[in-house]
């Protein structure tokens, strides 16, 4: 969608709503939270009636906490809207069963997002995979309609997104207008060093402990081109962590220099589901991987979650997926 058709989609939405419902996927993200309360309080300041949601039994991640109104989702609820909203969302399935039958109950609908692979569940989608976050999107789209209503807070929830989709801006989807949006967000007097502390860097004592932990378990194959690194219940149990302390080791894998693929396998309270992350760099496109599993995501970050038995088996999986979708062409 061209940036002209892409505005007035978005025009043509809210000014026909009155009531609209915003919702964020399953196990969001800072762009997904950063992305839903912007849009949330955006369209609040525009007088709208406007609600954020989360599927229940899903949590904001410890390191968003700091951001404000950090509660406002699944406060308030109406039987029926006027127009429902997914961002940052490209696939059904991520929004939950609760949150999708809420969808459902909305006049209209629309979804924006920025995923590579995006599978269409409304008619009405703003797509755009070259956006570095899906808060890129949404301040271009505030800023056309009615720059007016951003606020400082808006401003903290729009850079949040930009700041943890790029990963402070050393990830491959940073590009020009990346910095120029981030550029203009600080001009509304956000403590940007604030949300990069707390987003990104800041992890607790417990997540260093996990980190040395499975960092020492780690298996590197392919001329050490892969990394495979595992979580199990136990590495949880024993340094008091849970899997969102598990971001913390991401980064360090990846930066490794011959590391062009890093496989992280996460146990859950499921003792037959195991969560999937993978980070990849340059040629590699670890979505190919994910998609192979029903997931999806970004080029060079994509997830899923595989139905097993154990961590052994889901890495001969993900090594056989791998291989036949030639992810890293040298294999």
């Amino acid at each position: 969608m061209n940036n002209d058709a892409m505005y007035e989609k978005f025009i043509e939405k809210l000014d026909a709503a009155n009531t609209i419902s915003v919702f964020m996927h399953i196990n969001p993200d800072g762009d997904c939270v950063g992305s839903s309360l912007a849009l949330t309080t955006y369209l609040t300041n525009m007088g709208k009636t406007a609600h954020c949601f989360l599927e229940p039994d899903y949590e904001i991640p410890q390191n968003l906490t700091f951001l404000p109104d950090i509660t406002k989702f699944n406060e308030k609820s109406l039987k029926w809207y006027d127009l429902a909203i997914v961002v940052d969302c490209g696939d059904a399935n991520r929004l939950g069963k609760v949150c999708y039958e809420k969808f459902l109950c909305s006049n209209d609908k629309l979804v924006i997002d920025h995923h590579f692979v995006n599978v269409p569940f409304t008619e009405d989608i703003i797509l755009n995979p070259k956006a570095s976050a899906t808060t890129e999107i949404l301040f271009k789209l505030f800023k056309f309609y009615n720059a007016s209503y951003i606020d400082k807070a808006v401003a903290t929830y729009l850079f949040t997104g930009l700041i943890t989709d790029t990963g402070s801006f050393v990830y491959p989807n940073t590009n020009a207008l990346t910095y120029e949006v981030a550029a203009e967000l600080c001009k509304y007097g956000i403590n940007n060093y604030e949300i990069v502390r707390n987003s990104i860097s800041d992890f607790s004592f417990n997540s260093f402990k996990l980190k040395n932990r499975v960092l020492s378990k780690a298996i590197f194959m392919f001329d050490n081109k892969l990394a495979l690194v595992s979580f199990t219940k136990e590495d949880y149990a024993e340094t008091q962590t849970s899997h969102p302390d598990s971001k913390s080791v991401i980064g360090d894998v990846i930066n490794i220099k011959e590391v062009m693929l890093a496989v992280f396998i996460s146990a859950t309270p499921n003792d037959s589901e195991f969560k999937i992350s993978l980070r990849s760099k340059d040629y590699v496109n670890c979505s190919k991987v994910a998609q192979r599993f029903l997931g999806g995501g970004h080029f060079h970050a994509s997830g899923c979650r595989i139905q097993t038995d154990s961590i052994e088996t889901a890495r001969t999986q993900l090594l056989k997926a791998i291989q036949e979708t030639q992810c890293l062409v040298d294999l």
